[in-house]
């Protein structure tokens, strides 16, 4: 339990970070939104969020969940899962009209390679998707990591289908590794 709460907060603490980010963009969003006038903020006010508001994918209670933790905000959620057999799961979700899903997955220190974070994603995504039938989303996950090659370059954005891409990143942590497996889905091209 004690660990759980490390890695929450070391997970919490590069959330902040990468939110302090665009911290600058969102100032210059703010300043511009202003200087439509009253319709357009009202229009803006009235407008359906394609993504609707983040729900959380777990819940205490699930089966195979130990511990969780949902910090919705707005369009941006955070969600902190622990597994019973001790896996860490962090999950951003953020999006109006593109819905970006970010999980980011601790790894060990032997999951350097593409190839063998693919492996154990696979493996770790279908077990997901086969904890509650809720959950269905993670088998095919798994299948859409199955279709890449082994040698498909981190960083680079697979398209999937119209309007859905997945990329990967590899990020070195004070405890090893944590691999993010980011999937961005164009809502407006959904029929």
């Amino acid at each position: 339990m004690e660990k759980f709460r490390y890695n929450f907060i070391q997970i919490s603490e590069r959330c902040v970070l990468k939110s302090l980010a665009i911290l600058p963009l969102l100032a210059v969003g703010l300043l511009l939104s202003g200087c439509g006038g009253s319709e357009s903020a009202q229009a803006e006010e009235d407008r359906i969020c394609l993504a609707g508001e983040p729900r959380p994918i777990f819940k205490t209670g699930d089966n195979g969940v130990y511990e969780h933790k949902f910090l919705p905000e707005g369009q941006y959620s955070q969600e902190f899962v622990r597994f019973e057999t001790g896996e860490l799961l962090s999950i951003i979700q953020a999006g109006c009209d593109t819905l970006i899903q970010t999980f980011e997955l601790p790894v060990p220190d032997s999951v350097q390679s593409w190839p063998s974070f693919r492996r154990l994603a696979l493996e770790r995504f279908m077990r997901y998707g086969n904890l509650d039938p809720r959950h269905f989303a993670f088998g095919q996950y798994a299948r859409a990591l199955e279709v890449l090659p082994p040698n498909f370059p981190i960083a680079q954005p697979a398209n999937l289908a119209p309007g859905l891409t997945v990329r990967f990143f590899k990020l070195p942590t004070p405890e090893g590794t944590t691999w993010q497996v980011v999937y961005e889905q164009d809502l407006t091209q959904i029929k």
